[in-house]
């Protein structure tokens, strides 16, 4: 099978000059490049790192009419094909759609860590572009990913670049984590106290805002001395506004539920949630996100034997493999063999302080804005 894979492979190399020379338009040339890339992706031992230029050609071709879609990431990540880096950077720093996580983790994978530092740390780079590209690292989980955070917090670079760093690690599990043990090793420069104790504080981790507590005044962060709600019953008297509670959703939630085609699928779809949710049980979802979890939702921490930490949704499993779905989209495959515990969560991976983050009107336009999504 691989010889007839590689016969076609030939066939078309020499077929797509002769027709371009021919005068064929560029919609043939794009068919050609598509055969070309579905015939590499049947060959199990294709070899792109010794492609001739005409098949990395049209692979380059094709990969510039993707944009930022599962067939882009597909190809790039199983081919590593280093000449996509800046590509895929203008793409975790736009995060369009919620991209970023995706096109952070192919990065790695294409060992491109000192761009992504260099981008951080760029002072051309747009602060909100900066923000972006460190928030998709954190929501990989990946160690290469976190160190380069780790470096950024701890490093010599403008307040406001380590302020974003240490904003950014609250984004995932593994990032509190990561941020909990500079403050532990006392590591932690004296101008972020106040933005880590923010972070920490902001944690759907118990355990963590505890430990954060011992060496971090949290008051005035989101912790449990901040102002109290009124009752949900007043809060669901008042008319929110629902145009700003889009906007909302787009801060708070997009990077976890989807509306329709909006918003990344890692939490339960929020499409229909006005048929299904009156507002009470809207607020107390939010409120109380560990009251009750959606089934197949239910959050797991994966340790592995080097020593690092997975959590996430449990995406697909089989006998010598797990999938791990975390916020953001992104999944890490991960071989049972390197596991060395699995826990399951009691608590959601939804913080349960969200609405800290947030003002009071800014949660009621919310509620509006999620009670108008109906069929």
């Amino acid at each position: 099978m691989q010889n007839i894979f590689r016969i076609l492979l030939v066939a078309l190399l020499v077929w797509m000059p002769v027709s371009i020379a021919r005068g064929q338009d560029t919609a043939d040339t794009s068919a050609k490049d598509k055969l070309i890339v579905e015939t590499i992706l049947r060959m199990e031992s294709f070899d792109y790192q010794k492609a001739s230029p005409k098949v990395t050609a049209a692979v380059g071709r094709y990969l510039s009419t993707q944009g930022a879609s599962d067939q882009y990431f597909a190809l790039v990540n199983r081919f590593l094909i280093t000449d996509q880096s800046a590509t895929l950077l203008v793409i975790a720093l736009a995060d369009t759609n919620g991209k970023g996580a995706r096109a952070v983790q192919s990065l790695l994978l294409l060992k491109a860590e000192e761009a992504i530092f260099s981008a951080i740390t760029d002072q051309d780079s747009a602060d909100d572009s900066r923000e972006r590209l460190m928030r998709s690292l954190a929501l990989t989980e990946q160690p290469a990913a976190l160190a380069i955070l780790h470096d950024v917090v701890v490093g010599d670079e403008p307040l406001s670049v380590r302020t974003a760093a240490t904003k950014a690690l609250g984004a995932s599990r593994a990032g509190e984590l990561a941020l909990l043990a500079i403050v532990v090793d006392e590591k932690l420069p004296e101008d972020l106290s106040a933005t880590a104790a923010a972070t920490l504080g902001l944690s759907a981790n118990e355990a963590i805002r505890t430990e954060a507590s011992r060496h971090l005044t949290l008051s005035g962060s989101g912790a449990a001395d901040a102002p109290p709600l009124p009752p949900v019953a007043d809060l669901i008297a008042r008319t929110g506004d629902a145009a700003k509670g889009k906007e909302i959703y787009a801060r708070f939630c997009f990077i976890c539920h989807q509306i329709g085609s909006e918003g990344i699928a890692f939490g339960p779809a929020l499409t229909e949630i006005g048929d299904k949710l009156p507002k009470d049980a809207l607020y107390s979802a939010i409120l109380e996100p560990s009251a009750a979890i959606s089934f197949g939702f239910e959050g797991y921490q994966f340790t592995l034997k080097d020593g690092s930490l997975r959590i996430g949704i449990i995406a697909s499993e089989t006998d010598s493999e797990v999938v791990i779905r975390v916020p953001g989209g992104v999944t890490n495959s991960v071989e049972k063999s390197q596991l060395a515990e699995r826990d399951k969560l009691k608590e959601s991976l939804m913080p349960a302080n969200l609405y800290q983050a947030m003002s009071e009107n800014e949660l009621v336009d919310l509620i509006a804005f999620l009670s108008t999504l109906r069929k």
